[in-house]
């Protein structure tokens, strides 16, 4: 900057604008019920709070003197880094309005809030590191001979000699202001389709997307401007320093006037100046005492009677100090409506995307547990019919194809176990309708022996280990509840005699002999079965 004029006003706006930025901020937190703001527009004022103060760094360094070597270089290296950080923040801004735009129009959101909310808040400051740390990399020397300094009374620190912080710079915000005009006319363009919708809301969409569109086209202005500065000669940038040193005021501007700081700043205002008005009419009704005449004239008080006795009565009084005062009832602000509809709102979405969620975890995992089920049953038929599984090389796995014929043949056999289980429960149902009973009808608890040369059960069949492992061989299937206690106490009941007299009331007459003897086996082998499980 030529003139200490020049430079003093450039200083006076980046202060302004960074003492703005900090009371908007402060502001936003303080007031977070009524004016509530996203995280993305929390990290662009502080973007914008990092530009300001880098400009600001060497301001009390007099403009003859060289501020010190690495207050110096940190500063150039931000003066490269904050275009990108501002322009970054402002893209993550525009993102944020978009998303809320369209959760507004369609009613739904398909993204994690949280992550979004993450990403938003974390991105822009990573080409803003990249372009300080190259910036830093080269006023160090490491690569170049760059000079670091306020060359010819410029009112901060830049890298002269050295083009590559501007051009790596420059490249990082014209890709960002690419996307940013992108996504702006998608958000002007759903505007215009949905305007109707728009006016019906309640929670300020329009008035919030015009400010933040109309910021953000006067944003790409000046960082397109800063980036023509850092090109330009020393002696022909004081215009464009002031030009830019208005960006952070019209960002206090924009948005500093928006109705819920103006309602937040203004009960500030009526606060004070309510208690001023109590304060001074405090003050005056003990500075103004009455006149000896207006006392005179004043209407003596009554006296209590001070003589004791039942007809010391004391006067009546009529305090109503100890009557409590009720209060009108307080009704919300417009901002406290507004806010508390726009938190239901977005608590129904949360539902809504929690509850979808859910839904699709829990089809996905329907659906694997069916792809598997289907896997493993391809497999089993063709291990059965004499195949050879193979790994995730194509290489014959010998191992889980021994364990999957093991599995076949345990499955083969627990289904057999459970059958004849069933047919042995299906058999006693079916005695209900028999008028004579025989003893092949009867269904004992054994299996007739492999050697027999009868297909049904005969008395030698009716041994203790048979009846043991009839009984007690279905309770070793995977998933059985019942014990081996259970299990034979169940059938003395079912085989006791008093429990069979109707069954053999309806025995064949040549047969009852028979019956009465297989009838005892079972009981006694049943008796020797409990006593060996207690």
């Amino acid at each position: 900057m030529g003139s200490a004029a020049v430079t003093n006003a450039f200083y006076g706006m980046q202060a302004a604008g960074l003492l703005g930025a900090f009371i908007m901020l402060l502001t936003a937190m303080i007031w977070h019920r009524t004016a509530r703001r996203h995280a993305s527009w929390f990290s662009f004022m502080v973007a914008w709070l990092i530009s300001c103060a880098s400009y600001l760094l060497t301001m009390s360094v007099p403009e003859d003197q060289e501020p010190n070597h690495a207050l110096c270089l940190f500063q150039a290296s931000l003066i490269y880094a904050v275009p990108v950080l501002t322009s970054a923040a402002t893209i993550s801004l525009v993102v944020n309005i978009y998303l809320n735009l369209r959760a507004l129009l369609t009613g739904s959101r398909n993204y994690s809030r949280a992550t979004v909310t993450a990403a938003l808040i974390i991105v822009p400051y990573i080409p803003a590191w990249a372009v300080f740390t190259i910036a830093l990399k080269i006023g160090l020397g490491t690569d170049h001979n760059a000079v670091v300094g306020r060359h010819q009374g410029n009112g901060y620190c830049s890298l002269v000699n050295d083009v590559h912080p501007t051009q790596v710079s420059s490249a990082f915000v014209a890709a960002l202001m690419i996307v940013c005009l992108g996504i702006e006319i998608v958000i002007i363009r759903a505007m215009r389709r949905a305007w109707e919708t728009l006016q019906r809301d309640d929670r300020g969409s329009i008035t919030i997307a015009v400010r933040v569109l109309a910021f953000t086209l006067v944003g790409m202005l000046s960082i397109i401007l800063s980036l023509v500065l850092l090109a330009l000669p020393y002696e022909q940038n004081n215009a464009f320093n002031i030009v830019i040193a208005t960006i952070p005021l019209s960002s206090v501007l924009i948005f500093g006037s928006q109705a819920d700081f103006l309602a937040a700043w203004a009960s500030i205002f009526y606060f004070f100046l309510g208690r001023r008005r109590r304060t001074d009419h405090v003050h005056g009704s003990d500075t103004f005492a009455p006149s000896e005449s207006q006392q005179a004239l004043r209407t003596p008080e009554p006296r209590t009677p001070t003589c004791p006795g039942y007809f010391a009565i004391p006067p009546a009084t009529h305090d109503h100090s100890s009557i409590p005062r009720q209060q009108p009832p307080m009704l919300p602000s417009a901002e406290q409506v507004a806010a508390e509809e726009h938190r239901r709102r977005e608590a129904a979405l949360d539902e809504a995307w929690a509850a979808r969620r859910l839904r699709e975890e829990e089809d996905r995992k329907r659906r694997h547990a069916l792809e598997a089920a289907e896997v493993l049953k391809g497999e089993m038929a063709w291990v059965a019919s004499g195949g050879i599984l193979r790994d995730a090389n194509y290489e014959r796995d010998y191992v889980r194809t021994e364990a999957m014929r093991k599995e076949i043949a345990l499955l083969a056999r627990e289904k057999e176990l459970m059958e004849r289980w069933e047919k042995y429960e299906a058999g006693w149902a079916a005695l209900n309708g028999a008028v004579v009973v025989r003893f092949a009808d009867i269904p004992w608890p054994a299996t007739a022996r492999p050697d027999s040369d009868f297909d049904y059960v005969t008395l030698d069949d009716l041994a203790t280990d048979r009846i043991r492992a009839f009984l007690l061989e279905p309770l070793t299937v995977r998933g059985s509840t019942v014990t081996k206690k259970e299990r034979v106490r169940a059938s003395l009941l079912r085989w006791h005699p008093d429990k069979l007299a109707g069954l053999l009331s309806r025995v064949a007459d040549d047969e009852m002999d028979v019956v009465r003897e297989g009838v005892h086996r079972v009981v006694l082998a049943l008796q020797n079965l409990n006593s060996s499980l207690q």
